[in-house]
């Protein structure tokens, strides 16, 4: 069923994509910010917020990118601050990503992992809170460096498009609100998106149907490592469950066994996650999560808000994953150099995350 959903995930990014209705709200975004580079960082890390909602995978993360990589570099933003600027967000709409949310729910048990759960209301201020904490703290490091312009990037120059009409703007939000408010099942959400997007942008003699096959194609393409990869790890956890008395003999110790001292641990280890190391669900922290889940000492509720919330800035700290590695590249940053831009911020935005999420989520259970 993950699998399934992450292809249609895929297939809902490539149509937003091959729309139009990306880059249209990501110039426009632009525009807004005009020649002042603090003011276009933050636009185009508030609009990539938006997009990747529902966007997935690394084939939209490459359409989005070559477009606002070179307008921040131009700018004189340096490649690792350019490069985090548009990953970050990525990882950090996951939580609102009914896909993300999907795989990450696939670790614990139905009843913990509702979309729409009591817990809901937090991700939106989790969202919120890191999204102005990056953008302040990207801001400060743009005014204490030298603005040298940088033309390093290949291919700034881009034909022009034709913007979609502005109604069409609100495409990544359709799946999430049916999910969410009518409780429509994920599948058919995404294809009323997708619907949506096609009815929003079409215009006379566009083969509609040729391009939703193309996009399904390549959706697969762009998630095909992710499957992959999750296949292994989901075996891993299935593994890790097996021997969860033997791994409590080994963490109990160490482990934390209230509430407050789980976030105080993990807002402590939050770079761990780095590399899928321990504090990681989706890697090497399956072992500890389930070894947590299986003694019972805290609300599994909130453990899946923490492990929810350690995944998200896994997704935007840690270089292996896989738009991280394209954006990298592509910008000639070192895996070091990003992760010195990356780690900090992210590191101060989950330990916020995890009191926030105290306090809203852990005293009401």
């Amino acid at each position: 069923g993950t699998l399934v959903m992450l292809m249609f995930g895929a297939w809902f990014a490539r149509v937003i994509v091959d729309t139009g209705i990306a880059s249209s709200l990501i110039r426009s975004a632009v525009e807004l910010g005009g020649d002042k580079p603090g003011i276009v960082l933050g636009l185009i890390m508030t609009a990539v917020t938006f997009l990747f909602v529902s966007l997935y995978g690394v084939g939209p993360t490459i359409a989005i990118g070559v477009i606002v990589i070179p307008i921040m570099m131009s700018m004189g933003i340096s490649p690792k601050i350019a490069t985090a600027a548009v990953t970050i967000p990525i990882g950090l709409s996951g939580g609102l990503n009914i896909a993300q949310f999907q795989v990450v729910a696939n670790f614990f048990d139905e009843d913990v992992a509702v979309f729409g759960a009591p817990w809901f209301p937090y991700v939106y201020v989790m969202v919120v809170v890191s999204l102005a904490i990056c953008i302040l703290f990207f801001c400060i490091q743009i005014r204490r460096s030298k603005n040298d312009r940088s033309w390093a990037v290949v291919n700034y120059e881009q034909p022009e498009e034709k913007r979609v009409r502005w109604y069409a703007y609100l495409t990544p939000a359709v799946p999430v609100l049916l999910v969410m408010i009518l409780k429509w099942s994920i599948y058919p959400a995404f294809l009323a998106g997708m619907l949506y997007a096609v009815l929003t942008t079409r215009k006379k003699g566009d083969k509609s149907f040729q391009m939703m096959t193309k996009a399904l194609c390549d959706g697969l393409k762009d998630s095909g490592g992710m499957m992959l990869y999750l296949l292994c790890a989901f075996t891993f956890a299935d593994s890790a469950k097996i021997v969860v008395p033997i791994l409590s003999e080994f963490f109990s110790p160490v482990l934390p066994g209230t509430m407050i001292t789980l976030v105080i641990f993990c807002a402590v280890l939050a770079p761990l996650v780095v590399y899928r190391g321990p504090l990681c669900l989706v890697g090497a922290g399956v072992a500890i999560f389930s070894t947590l889940m299986a003694e019972g000492n805290i609300s599994p509720v909130f453990l899946f808000v923490v492990a929810y919330i350690m995944e998200c800035f896994h997704n935007c700290m840690d270089p292996t994953v896989s738009y991280i590695v394209w954006a990298t590249q592509y910008t000639k940053t070192k895996p070091g150099s990003y992760m010195k831009a990356a780690v900090p911020v992210c590191w101060i935005c989950c330990a916020v995350c995890l009191v926030i999420a105290y306090f809203m989520v852990g005293t009401a259970l």
